[in-house]
C-alpha cells in the first residue's frame, strides 16, 4: 500500500472499532431509557419492547453497513495493493534518481567555490532539509485527508443517528466533530507553516542558482583569459626553445673555434709547432736535394751502362 491508502485503512478501522463502541454505549443507553420508562410508565412497556426492537433493527442494519462497506474497502485495498506497490517501487526508484542528479548538479557547481568535499556535506544538508520538509508535508496532507474523511463519516453518521435517534449519542459525535474539526484547522495551520517553509527554501534555491549561474559565467570568462594567457606562454615557449637552440648551436660552434685555435692560444705550443714546421720544411728541402742527386746518379749509372755494353765486346779481344 501507499502512505495514503495506508492512512486511509488505519483510519476506517479505527473508525469501524469507535461504532462499535458507540453502539454497544447506545445500547445500554436504550436499555436505561426503557428501564426507567417501565418504571415511570409501566403501561407502556409493549411500546417501550416495540422501539427497543426498531432501535436493534437500526443498528443492525448500521452494523451490517458498515460491514458491507468495510469488506468492499478491504477488498479494494487488496487490488490496488499490486498497483500500489509497483508505482511506490516506481516513484522511489524516479525520486532516487531525480535526487542524485540533482545532488551531482549543484556539487559540481559548489565544488568550484567551497571544495568537493564542503559541497558534498552541504548538498547533503540542503537535501536532507528539503526530504524532511517534504516528508513533513506529505504527513501533514495524509493526516488531513484522512481528518476529512472521518469528519465526513462522522457527519453522516450523525445525519443518520439524527435521523433514527435522539440523545446523548448525538452529542457526542457532535462533540466528537467539533473536536475533529479544531484538529483538521489546527492541522491545516501546519500545513500552512509548512508550506511557507518549502516556500522559502524554494526561495533560497532559485537565489543559489542564480549566484551559481553569475559565478560560472565569472568562471568561464577567466577561463577565456587563462586559455589566452596560455597561448601566448606557449609562442614564447617555443620561442625561447628556438633562442636555446640557437644558443647551443652557438656553443658547439665555439667549441669547434676553441678547438681549432688552442694552438693560437698557447705560445708554447705555438712555438714548438713553428719549430716542428720549420724542420719539416728542412727536410722536405734535403729530400728533394736528395732525390735530385738519386735521379743524377742514376742518370750516369744508365750512361756507365750502356758505355759498359758498347765496349764489352772489345774486353772480350783483348
Amino acid at each position: 500500500f501507499s502512505a495514503e491508502h495506508q492512512a486511509l485503512l488505519q483510519s476506517l478501522l479505527s473508525e469501524r472499532d469507535e461504532l462499535c463502541q458507540l453502539n454497544s454505549e447506545l445500547q445500554v443507553i436504550i436499555a436505561d431509557s426503557l428501564e426507567r420508562d417501565n418504571v415511570v410508565r409501566p403501561v407502556s412497556t409493549k411500546l417501550s419492547r416495540h422501539s427497543y426492537q426498531d432501535c436493534l433493527k437500526i443498528l443492525e442494519g448500521l452494523r451490517l453497513q458498515w460491514q458491507y462497506k468495510s469488506q468492499l474497502y478491504q477488498q479494494q485495498a487488496e487490488e490496488l495493493w499490486p498497483w500500489c506497490q509497483e508505482k511506490k517501487e516506481q516513484m522511489d526508484c524516479e525520486w532516487q534518481a531525480f535526487m542524485m542528479m540533482k545532488q551531482e548538479a549543484v556539487v559540481v557547481a559548489l565544488a568550484r567555490h567551497l571544495g568537493k568535499r564542503a559541497a558534498l556535506v552541504e548538498v547533503k544538508r540542503l537535501l536532507a532539509a528539503e526530504q524532511k520538509s517534504e516528508k513533513k508535508l506529505t504527513a501533514a496532507k495524509i493526516q488531513n485527508l484522512a481528518l476529512e474523511m472521518r469528519v465526513q463519516s462522522r457527519k453522516e453518521d450523525i445525519r443518520e443517528l439524527e435521523e433514527k435517534t435522539r440523545g446523548s449519542v448525538v452529542e457526542k459525535l457532535k462533540s466528537d466533530n467539533q473536536i475533529y474539526e479544531t484538529m483538521i484547522m489546527e492541522c491545516e495551520k501546519e500545513l500552512i507553516k509548512i508550506q511557507k517553509g518549502i516556500t522559502s527554501g524554494r526561495v533560497f534555491q532559485t537565489h543559489l542558482k542564480e549566484t551559481i549561474n553569475f559565478v560560472e559565467l565569472e568562471i568561464q570568462a577567466k577561463l577565456a583569459s587563462l586559455a589566452k594567457i596560455k597561448a601566448m606562454i606557449g609562442h614564447r615557449r617555443k620561442a625561447l626553445v628556438g633562442v636555446m637552440m640557437a644558443k647551443d648551436k652557438l656553443r658547439a660552434d665555439n667549441l669547434c673555434l676553441n678547438e681549432r685555435c688552442s694552438l693560437l692560444r698557447n705560445k708554447k705550443l705555438l712555438q714548438d709547432f713553428k719549430k716542428v714546421v720549420d724542420a719539416c720544411k728542412d727536410l722536405e728541402s734535403q729530400i728533394d736535394i736528395l732525390k735530385r742527386q738519386d735521379e743524377k746518379l742514376s742518370v750516369k749509372c744508365s750512361a756507365i751502362k750502356s758505355k759498359l755494353k758498347q765496349n764489352g765486346p772489345l774486353w772480350h779481344c783483348v
